[in-house]
C-alpha cells in the first residue's frame, strides 16, 4: 500500500515536471508558425540596393 502511494506520487511528480516542458516546446512552435506565416502575407518593402532615388536629377 505505502509502495504504491510512493509510485503515484513519483508518477504525479513527474508528470508535473515535464507537462511544462512540452507545454512550453508547443507554445513556442505556435508562436514561430504563426510569425512565419504573418511574414509571407505583410507586403515587402524594397530593399535598398534596389531603391531607385526618385529626387535626384542626375
Amino acid at each position: 500500500m505505502i509502495l504504491t502511494c510512493l509510485l503515484v506520487l513519483l508518477a504525479v511528480i513527474l508528470w508535473l515536471a515535464f507537462a511544462g516542458r512540452g507545454r512550453r516546446k508547443r507554445d513556442n512552435a505556435a508562436e514561430a508558425a504563426r510569425r512565419a506565416v504573418e511574414a509571407r502575407f505583410e507586403p515587402r518593402e524594397p530593399d535598398a540596393a534596389s531603391h531607385k532615388d526618385e529626387d535626384s536629377r542626375a
